[in-house]
């Protein structure tokens, strides 16, 4: 393993020196720990030593060192997306969430017994299976979206466009998705502009459309979809 410049340096990690990186020192902690031996840890940094990967049949794990204090960080991925996450000083703990994980435990669970992982309602929604109406409710309710609300709450309203994936750029930009994990998947953009009017962009439309008034820019962008 590289003690690269700015890195964690031996000094807080002896431990991960000692076993030749992240990866054996998990995989000894494992042993130590008596749990998953299946699991297939992996560096997908290039093999520094200081980042360890595994795929699971209930999503991704990623561990990596912190910098600035002997702690390691774990992140939890399904399907592109991160479902929770936290922040621990013991590496066997890191081992048994792993460990859980691959298990199948919930996200509820997986809190209660390791009270770092944390999550929130998306993941949750999206542990659920019905992500859509929860990423609605946040982006209706977001007091910092105040300016780009009433094109929220007419695309809301609009049947066809209520059923994609919405997300907000630059709080004047709304992204409708129709499968968020596909970008060659069907997506519309709708641009607020300085003088309350809406630009227009995405699938089926041929070239950018400008200067649309909210009621037209609506039905303009559910027609262009296929």
């Amino acid at each position: 393993m590289t003690d690269s410049p700015g890195g964690p340096g031996s000094d807080l990690y002896p431990d991960l020196v000692l076993a030749g990186g992240l990866v054996p020192a998990l995989q000894q902690t494992a042993r130590r720990q008596q749990v998953d031996q299946e699991l297939q840890w992996g560096d997908d940094r290039g093999g520094d030593g200081w980042s360890a990967s595994v795929s699971s049949n209930h999503g991704g794990i990623a561990v990596s060192v912190v910098v600035d204090r002997r702690a390691f960080s774990v992140t939890i991925t399904v399907r592109g997306t991160t479902w929770a996450a936290g922040v621990t000083s013991d590496l066997a703990e890191v081992a048994r969430v792993a460990d859980a994980w691959h298990g199948g435990v919930t996200l509820r669970e997986l809190h209660k017994e390791f009270p770092f992982m944390t999550y929130d309602r998306m993941a949750e929604a999206h542990e659920g299976g019905d992500p859509l109406a929860v990423q609605w409710e946040l982006l209706l309710n977001d007091e910092d979206l105040a300016v780009i609300r009433p094109l929220l709450e007419a695309a809301h309203a609009h049947p066809r466009l209520r059923q994609m994936s919405p997300s907000v750029s630059h709080r004047t930009v709304l992204f409708l998705e129709s499968n968020p994990e596909d970008r060659s998947a069907p997506m519309i953009k709708i641009l607020r502009t300085g003088d309350g009017l809406f630009q227009l962009e995405g699938t089926g439309v041929r070239e950018s459309q400008q200067a649309i008034p909210l009621e037209d820019v609506l039905v303009r962008a559910a027609s262009a979809l296929p």
